[in-house]
């Protein structure tokens, strides 16, 4: 399952013409502000009490399927009922937490069960045709049967996770059709797995995620890499013009053999099978673009950004990944500390005051470290994000990039432990919290100037705020671009982050203090 350039192709190219949607799901949070089928923006209500196009079958207050046009209700609106989508939010109306995948996952799950019935039902529920459906790998035995053996994900319980999932989808769809749980959902839990193994986060404009969606051949055979030659953006309907014809193809046969093939994908007769029943989409949701960041030559593999570990549960064995030593990327992204004193043990340098030799096990310690650290960092965010407080998620995130941290661990034969330890400033922690600190000093100056937009003391200090946004902004631009010299795939964050960064030191030099700085 890969997919290898047709022809050479250069840098900024597009791959693929625009690959519609198989299925695809808003998030919980996302239902009441964006249209179900297409994921515009819905407009403002006329009403609190009647928001803009319910599903036509269920005017219910209850309901919560929104759609911004008539249009929209009537090529989705079938599938919500016929999907049993309708049914799981009456058994399930509030978002699932904890022991379950994300509502939006198993709603997802629901429309491809509805969406590939036939395929399923030539299947006969044996175990290795659900391998893969429409020729869509599910990872079905490898999670289920084998998560002990191969430990895949074995500290999240995923296989118990998936079969909690199943019984939901299996309960929801048979509610729909009238029939009570009868204990079998083998299907159910392959479908799952499905949608964890393929499903990509579906973002707008801005980069907001607004759902996940399950997108055909072209794009979910597409490996994954740390050093992708490809990347993909979503487009609508009235942005979607480009390339009409396909320049990437299967990289081998079913079997597995290497080399390109001469057919495309239309012509392959697996494929062709499985295209005759799924071609199409079902809704009129954004599309997927796949677009070179390198250039690629004729037959080479064509690799797309690495999303792994709690998305989708494998490890990555690319080129990078194997790299011996590491890269220079990687070392750079993996210093965690420094002190005046140091012990350098794989990267951490740490400052121990209680003893000169560390102890076999240091990647426990290590460890440790890196665990107080993440820590510290999703602190401050859920402060920002959650909490609506960013002026305490600017304090954690500077005392945590300034200042020198301790840790005191008990050694297995009871001597303490002091490790002094600080972060580099190319540490991936720190590129995380410099994207954040200028996003929060941002918002900041918003609330601020809305109090009192008139005030010399509340613009003065809104002013101060907005160079430091400036310069967290800038110094993300300016790190990535020197990690951008090691690895050419971080074009596309890197201009995201200097495009941030110029239109930050724009608004700064529009601001009125700035004006009267400069007359002054």
């Amino acid at each position: 399952m890969e997919m290898r350039a047709k022809e050479a192709i250069p840098i900024g190219q597009d791959l693929t013409p625009p690959i519609p949607p198989l299925s695809l799901c808003l998030h919980h949070s996302t239902l009441l502000s964006h249209c179900s089928s297409c994921f515009s923006p819905l407009p403002p209500p006329p009403s609190l009490h009647y928001p803009p196009f319910f599903s036509p079958k269920n005017p219910n207050s209850n309901h919560f399927i929104r759609y911004c046009s008539l249009q929209c209700s009537s090529l989705d609106s079938p599938i919500h009922f016929s999907s049993s989508e309708f049914h799981f939010f009456h058994l399930f109306p509030q978002p699932l937490y904890t022991n379950f995948p994300t509502s939006s996952d198993l709603r997802l799950s629901l429309r491809l069960l509805h969406r590939f019935q036939h395929l399923i039902q030539e299947s006969n529920g044996s175990l290795l045709n659900l391998e893969r459906i429409g020729g869509l790998m599910t990872n079905f035995r490898k999670v289920i049967f084998l998560e002990e053996h191969c430990n895949y994900n074995n500290d999240d319980d995923l296989s118990g996770r998936i079969r909690d999932g199943a019984k939901i989808l299996a309960a929801s769809r048979r509610m729909c059709v009238g029939l009570e749980t009868n204990g079998e959902y083998t299907v159910e839990a392959a479908v799952l797995c499905l949608v964890l193994t393929n499903a990509v986060e579906v973002h707008d404009k801005d980069g907001r995620s607004l759902g996940v969606g399950v997108y055909d051949v072209p794009f979910s055979w597409v490996n994954h890499s740390c050093s992708p030659n490809a990347s993909y953006r979503f487009c609508t309907a009235s942005d979607s013009g480009g390339i009409s014809e396909c320049r990437i193809c299967p990289a081998g046969t079913e079997t597995g053999a290497a080399g390109i093939e001469s057919e495309s994908i239309s012509s392959n007769p697996e494929l062709q099978k499985s295209m005759s029943v799924i071609g199409g989409s079902e809704t009129c949701g954004p599309k997927i673009i796949l677009r070179s960041i390198k250039g690629i030559n004729k037959s080479e593999e064509v690799m797309r950004q690495s999303e792994l570990g709690s998305k989708y549960g494998f490890s990555c064995c690319c080129k990078r990944c194997r790299a011996m030593p590491t890269t220079y990327i990687d070392h750079r992204l993996q210093v965690r500390a420094y002190g005046l004193r140091t012990l350098v043990r794989r990267e951490i340098l740490i400052l121990n005051f209680d003893c000169s030799n560390m102890a076999s096990g240091d990647n426990f310690y290590e460890d440790h470290v890196m665990e107080k650290l993440m820590d510290c960092l999703n602190d401050a965010i859920d402060d920002f994000l959650s909490c609506n407080d960013p002026k305490s998620c600017c304090e954690k995130l500077e005392i945590l990039l300034t200042l020198d941290h301790v840790n005191v661990l008990l050694k297995p034969n009871g001597q303490k432990l002091h490790q002094l330890f600080r972060l580099h400033p190319l540490h991936h922690v720190s590129l995380h919290a410099y994207m954040t600190l200028a996003s929060a000093y941002k918002v900041s100056v918003s609330e601020l100037l809305a109090l009192d937009p008139e005030g010399d003391e509340h613009q003065t200090e809104a002013f101060n705020m907005s160079r430091t946004s400036a310069a967290y902004a800038l110094l993300l631009a300016g790190a990535t671009q020197h990690l951008l010299e090691s690895e050419s795939s971080l074009i596309v964050p890197v201009s995201n982050f200097w495009t941030t960064a110029g239109e930050t030191l724009l608004s700064l030099v529009r601001s009125s203090v700035w004006k009267l700085l400069s007359m002054g």
